[in-house]
């Protein structure tokens, strides 16, 4: 379906032409014969490069899609912006960490560390709401 249709149609999905573009060459891609299957009997080091490897897709986007559509709660995306700012809030005083930070920071976790930093963005999430209703800034960006 997704294959059949133009990059105006997607466009009225909220779509920038670039992803619009993106979107399309991946659909045409499975359309003619692509499995997109045979990711899930990858590695996670196999499946991210395979994952990159289509214009559009960088690391945060494979993971993204591992841990999404694959249950790959092993991995995390540690260049999220809020599982940043949550680790950041509840483990470092506020104070914003870098991805790489936050991926070394995961890895006490091991194979949990996806549920752990999930876990963590939903209680940040929680207390910002919490303290936007109380007038409150939660972080503090540097």
């Amino acid at each position: 379906m997704l294959a059949g249709a133009d990059e105006a149609e997607l466009r009225k999905c909220k779509l920038s032409h670039q992803k619009a573009r993106y979107i399309r060459e991946l659909a045409l891609k499975v359309a003619g014969g692509y499995d997109l299957n045979r990711i899930g009997k990858m590695s996670n080091r196999e499946a991210i490069e395979e994952l990159m490897k289509f214009k559009g897709i960088g690391r945060w986007t494979a993971e993204l899609i591992l841990i999404t559509t694959l249950g790959r709660m092993d991995l995390c995306v540690p260049n999220d912006l809020g599982a940043r700012k949550a680790v950041s809030h509840f483990y470092f005083d506020g104070k914003l960490q870098s991805g790489d930070a936050v991926r070394k920071f995961a890895e006490r976790w091991g194979r949990f560390k996806g549920w752990v930093i999930y876990y963590l963005i939903c209680a940040y999430n929680m207390e910002s709401r919490n303290s936007a209703k109380r007038g409150l800034r939660v972080i503090r960006e540097r």
